[in-house]
């Protein structure tokens, strides 16, 4: 009889993990705050509402971020980044905050 409990034949293999030497820059938008206090839970159709425009306001920001992450010389290249910091003992510049355009999402 076999014991199910007998698994001395397989072999495990470890994953491996290799982690990038110099990260990318991440990025950050904090949007607008929602209100949703007077939203009547049980009125699916307003709360669907209210689900679009978030779901449409938070794309709009990592779209947002995506667009002005091209404008960012220093976004991907780690190496170019690192050679800034240490020549002059400081981040480098990231994109121009002005670049991020606001959105004209509303909750209606």
């Amino acid at each position: 009889s076999v014991d199910p409990k007998d698994n001395s034949d397989e072999l495990f293999v470890p994953p491996l993990a290799v982690p990038k030497p110099i990260p990318a820059r991440h990025y950050f938008l904090f949007g607008k705050a929602f209100d949703a206090t007077s939203v009547d839970p049980k009125d699916k159709k307003t709360c669907q509402r209210v689900y679009e425009n978030i779901r449409q306001e938070v794309q709009d920001g990592i779209d947002a971020l995506l667009e002005a992450r091209k404008l960012d010389p220093y976004a991907l290249n780690g190496l170019r980044r690192n050679a800034y910091r240490r020549i002059f003992g400081k981040d480098p510049p990231t994109f121009p905050l002005e670049s991020v355009k606001p959105s004209n999402n509303r909750i209606q």
